[in-house]
C-alpha cells in the first residue's frame, strides 16, 4: 500500500472529524421536554393551598403554600452553591412547603424544605421546623451511601437532642419531589418508608422505617379538574395512616390536591365542634390548590409587593380566625375527596373464561375486617398481607387437570390450565394469566430485594410474583400461591 505524505493525512484527519461532528449532531439527543425547560426559566412556582389541618381532634382552618425553585447545591455540604469550584454541584428542586393554622388562642407555624437532584430519584437532605408556643423542633436527615444520618433538636423531654442513622428507607418527604420530576419513578407496592418530617414531629413519632403500601392511579376523572390527574397513595397498616397527593398528568405535573389520614386514640379533646368539616371526619387533613404563580419572589422583598400577596391568595393568620369572603371552605373548593376520586373507577374490563368474552363488573372493595371474616387465617396472610406459603405444600402446585384457577378472593378469572407448567420452585407457575386485564403489576421492595408483585385486578389482592425466566412463548413465570386460587375444572 502506498504511504500517505503527512499533508495528506492531515487533510483526512480533518474529514473524518467533520464526518463525526455530523454524524454526532445528527444522532444527537432530541431537545428537552416541557418538564426541563419548566424548571430552568429561573421562576419559582408558588402554590397557595386552602387547609384543613387535624389538631387535638379538631379540623383547624388554615392555609398553605408550596414553593418549588430549581438551585445549584453542593453535594459536599448540602448547602446552596453560592461561590468556589462547581466540582461537587448539582442543580436541586427545591420545595418549601409551609403550613400555617391556629389552635385556639396560639398558632403552628411549620416549614419543610427537601432538595432532591434533578437527575436523581431521592433527596440529598431534609429540614423540618414546627412552632407554636408550647415549644419549637427542628429535624434535619441527610443522605448517606447507605441511607440517611437524622439530627434531631427538640424542646420535649421524651425527645431531646438526637443524632442517628436509618438505613435502607425511602423517605415520604421525597416524594413531592419526585411527583413533579419522575412520577414514572413513583415506588409502588411493598417497601419500607420513613413517614414525613411533619407527621412526626406533630404527633411525636419516633423517625424509623414502616412497612408501607403505594398504588399509583393514573388518568382519574375528577369533578372541576379541567385535564386528567393522577393519584398516588401511600399506605402505612400498622400506623393506620395514608397520605394520598392529586397532580395533573400532563408534566410539570402540578400537585393540586392531597389527603392524609390517620387513627387517633379518643381524648378528651377529641370532641364535637364547628370546625369539623361535614360530613367529614377530624383525623383527616387536606388541602386543595386556590392559587398558583411563577415568579422571582426573593426580588419581591419591599412594602410595594405586599399586594401580590393577594393575587396569590395569602391571607395569613388574622383572617385565618374568620372565613374571608373571597375565600370558600375546603370542603366547597375541592373538587372531590382524595379518597372518593380514588375508588370512582369503581368497574373495570374483567375476561370470563366461560363466556370468552370481556365483561365490566364491580371493583370488589371491602374492609379488612371484612376480608378477615371472609377468609381464613393463611389465605387472609398471603391475600391480603402479601405472605408467601411454603414450597411444594400448596394444593395446586401438582395439579394437572384441565381447567381454570380463578382468584380465591373475589372469584375473577386468572390463570389456565394450558399455560401452567412444572418450573421445580415448588408454587404453581404459569406462562401468563388469562388476560393482562385481569391481573396487575407492581414493584416490590420487601426482603431487600425487587421483584414484580402480581395481584388480581378486580380486588386487589396479592397473588404472587413474575419472573422473567419461564418458558416459552412469553419468558415469564408467574409464580402464584395456590392459597390464592380456586380451581375449576373444564367442562367436557
Amino acid at each position: 500500500m502506498k504511504r500517505l505524505s503527512g499533508y495528506r493525512w492531515l487533510i483526512l484527519t480533518v474529514a473524518m472529524l467533520v464526518v463525526g461532528l455530523v454524524a454526532a449532531r445528527s444522532f444527537a439527543s432530541p431537545a428537552p421536554q416541557r418538564e426541563s425547560t419548566y424548571w430552568n426559566d429561573g421562576l419559582a412556582e408558588v402554590s397557595r393551598f386552602a387547609l384543613e389541618q387535624q389538631r387535638y381532634g379538631e379540623l383547624r382552618k388554615g392555609e398553605a403554600v408550596m414553593i418549588f425553585v430549581s438551585e445549584p447545591f453542593r453535594r459536599d455540604r448540602h448547602v446552596k452553591y453560592e461561590q468556589g469550584s462547581r466540582r461537587n454541584v448539582t442543580q436541586v428542586l427545591k420545595l418549601n412547603m409551609t403550613r400555617k393554622f391556629l389552635t385556639g388562642i396560639y398558632p403552628y407555624s411549620n416549614m419543610t424544605s427537601i432538595f432532591t437532584p434533578t437527575d436523581k430519584q431521592w433527596p440529598l437532605k431534609v429540614t423540618s421546623t414546627a412552632q407554636e408556643w408550647c415549644g419549637q423542633r427542628f429535624t434535619q436527615a441527610n443522605q448517606t451511601r447507605r441511607g440517611y444520618r437524622f439530627q434531631m433538636n427538640s424542646y420535649f423531654d421524651a425527645e431531646g437532642d438526637q443524632q442517628f442513622n436509618r438505613n435502607n428507607a425511602i423517605l415520604e418527604d421525597g416524594l413531592w419531589t419526585l411527583v413533579r420530576l419522575a412520577p414514572g419513578k413513583l415506588p409502588v407496592g411493598n417497601f419500607q418508608a420513613i413517614p414525613g418530617n411533619e407527621y412526626c414531629m406533630l404527633f411525636h413519632q419516633e423517625y424509623k422505617a414502616h412497612p408501607a403500601h403505594a398504588t399509583l392511579r393514573e388518568d382519574v376523572s375528577m369533578n372541576g379538574m379541567d385535564g386528567a390527574v393522577s393519584i398516588y397513595r401511600i399506605e402505612y397498616p400498622q400506623l393506620g395512616r395514608h397520605l394520598s397527593i392529586a397532580f395533573e398528568s400532563r408534566a410539570p405535573h402540578a400537585i393540586v390536591q392531597w389527603e392524609e389520614s390517620f387513627a387517633t386514640r379518643p381524648t378528651q379533646a377529641t370532641r364535637p365542634t364547628q370546625a369539623t368539616r361535614p360530613g367529614g371526619d377530624p383525623h383527616i387533613t387536606r388541602g386543595v390548590r386556590t392559587h398558583v404563580q411563577k415568579l422571582e419572589y426573593w426580588k419581591m422583598n419591599g412594602s410595594e409587593f405586599e399586594a401580590r400577596r393577594d393575587e396569590l391568595g395569602l391571607i395569613g393568620y388574622r383572617a385565618l380566625r374568620r372565613q374571608p369572603a373571597d375565600d370558600q371552605p375546603v370542603s366547597e373548593v375541592m373538587s372531590m375527596s382524595l379518597q372518593d376520586a380514588f375508588e370512582s373507577q369503581d368497574q373495570l374490563e374483567i375476561y370470563d373464561v366461560e363466556s370468552g368474552k370481556a365483561q365490566m363488573v364491580d371493583k370488589v372493595q371491602m374492609s379488612e375486617q371484612q376480608w378477615q371474616e371472609k377468609l381464613s387465617d393463611q389465605e387472609y396472610y398471603i391475600l391480603r398481607q402479601a405472605g408467601t406459603e411454603r414450597a411444594f405444600t400448596g394444593a395446586y402446585y401438582k395439579n394437572k387437570e384441565p381447567g381454570h384457577y380463578a382468584c380465591k378472593a373475589c372469584g375473577a378469572d386468572l390463570y389456565l390450565s394450558d399455560d401452567k407448567f412444572d418450573s421445580g420452585s415448588g408454587w404453581p407457575s404459569y406462562t401468563r394469566p388469562v388476560a393482562e386485564s385481569n391481573v396487575t403489576y407492581y414493584t416490590d421492595h420487601s426482603h431487600n430485594m425487587i421483584r414484580t408483585e402480581v395481584r388480581c385486578a378486580r380486588c386487589d389482592s396479592h397473588l404472587g410474583h413474575v419472573f422473567d425466566d419461564g418458558p416459552a412463548p412469553t419468558g415469564k413465570r408467574h409464580c402464584i400461591n395456590s392459597a390464592c386460587l380456586d380451581f375449576v375444572s373444564r367442562k367436557d
